[in-house]
């Protein structure tokens, strides 16, 4: 992977609140060269996928999709992509608050190993601040009553790096990147990414692993990858604001593309598309729509009561929930289906498929939508497809044989309860209610 010069001195200041950085942040401003960022704080847009990839631990997350020295060498391309498009066009120095920093200090140096880290402190650093690595900690007290005597300490250390860096101006050849305009023709992922939506324990795994069966068609091994979710956070108003929509959405596109195509190209080499399930991914369904304007969503839903029947069952370990858990449960299936039904106008290429029919005919269902997807059905992708039918693939503790209608083995005020809870979007549905 070629390393691409930032074009510029990153300049973090560490506060708890922005306002505390306020008088340093209008001292540098006034100084030549310096561009400040205000409210943009581009370290906490992009702790989700900073600790998502520790979570993650390789088996999912980002982290199963890349490595992270590839993450965070992508990270710092969208960030610096993000500056050049906000920050003015002769600024050589350019200076973002951090007001996450106790959290997040132990990361700042993998994504911006060149920065002029600055704490600003009440008294002394804590951990996490420490974790950065400051070159500069001053207290609260020091920036409100002498910002400009700050602000020449904090010029004093980044200035000197300046030849280590081309200036921004040059970097972007006079054009104003705020004026990009999101072109997803151009992603070497064109309608190629397939997405899975559905709410947890509707099937979603089990989908996605069956449409991955096919040889054409990449995923990680759980298909969760909280990618959608950790990125969705870049797109906020003040970031959007001071960058501009088009350099957001493309920088936002073109990292994700980035981390899937690495993924495809270890997992499945001659594969043309990839595969994604993450169940959270139905809350983020209004910003996924513009980034991914051309992919596939594929929607499967479950008979809310079975779904709420084993949520809670995982919650409780398999033991009998209570009536509030089966409720909580239940919400969250008519919360998670009525997010893709929302958005399902917006989904240029959108399909509903349901579990039950799924369970009665895998084969036909797999092979209609992979047609639907734009794959050929060929004998090689049956007998894989066969193959995956036969292993049982849920991620988490295990409720009992696969099936529909396990919801009538809760108690009788659970059923009842749960009945309630789901009646009217089932019927929407078009799910019987009998035997309630």
């Amino acid at each position: 992977m070629t390393s691409v010069e930032p074009g510029y001195v990153p300049v973090l200041l560490l506060a708890e609140s922005a306002a505390a950085a306020d008088p340093l942040c209008a001292a540098l401003a006034r100084r030549k060269s310096w561009s400040v960022l205000g409210s943009m704080d581009l370290p906490s847009r992009i702790s989700r996928l900073l600790w998502g990839f520790e979570a993650g631990g390789g088996d999912a997350g980002v982290s199963s999709l890349v490595d992270r020295e590839r993450m965070t060498a992508e990270l710092r391309r969208l960030v610096d992509g993000l500056v050049r498009s906000a920050a003015a066009a002769n600024a050589m120095y350019v200076v973002d608050v951090c007001t996450n920093a106790e959290v997040l200090g132990q990361f700042l140096r993998s994504v911006w190993k060149d920065a002029v880290i600055v704490a600003i402190v009440d008294e002394e650093p804590g951990e996490g601040i420490a974790a950065a690595k400051p070159d500069l900690v001053v207290t609260a007290k020091e920036v409100a009553t002498g910002p400009a005597a700050v602000a020449g300490q904090v010029a004093a250390i980044a200035e000197p790096r300046r030849d280590a860096t081309a200036a921004l101006s040059r970097a972007r050849r006079g054009r104003r990147l705020t004026a990009a305009r999101f072109r997803p023709s151009a992603s070497p992922l064109r309608d190629r990414v397939v997405v899975v939506l559905g709410a947890g324990r509707s099937g979603t795994t089990w989908l996605h692993r069956l449409i991955s069966a096919h040889p054409m068609v990449a995923g990680t091994e759980t298909g969760e990858t909280w990618l959608f979710t950790d990125i969705a956070p870049v797109w906020a108003d003040p970031v959007r604001e001071l960058a501009g929509d088009g350099a957001v959405m493309t920088g936002m596109r073109a990292f994700c593309d980035s981390l899937l195509v690495t993924m495809r190209d270890r997992v499945a080499p001659e594969a043309t598309h990839v595969c994604e399930k993450t169940p959270t991914t139905v809350w983020r369904l209004p910003v996924l729509a513009q980034m991914y304007p051309d992919a596939a969503y594929v929607h499967v839903v479950r008979d809310g009561r079975d779904v709420a029947a084993s949520l809670a069952r995982t919650w409780t370990g398999g033991a009998e929930p209570s009536i509030e858990e089966i409720e909580g449960a239940a919400r969250e299936w008519v919360e998670a289906v009525g997010a893709v039904r929302r958005a399902a106008p917006s989904l240029r290429r959108f399909r509903r498929v349901r579990y039950e029919d799924l369970l009665e005919d895998p084969q036909g269902q797999l092979e209609r939508l992979w047609r639907w997807i734009g794959l050929d059905v060929t004998d090689d992708a049956r007998a894989a497809a066969t193959h995956r039918l036969e292993q049982r693939v849920t991620p988490l503790p295990a409720s009992g044989e696969i099936g529909a209608g396990k919801w009538r083995s809760l108690s009788p005020s659970s059923r009842a309860a749960v009945t309630i809870a789901t009646a009217d979007l089932l019927r929407e549905l078009g799910y019987p209610m009998d035997g309630s």
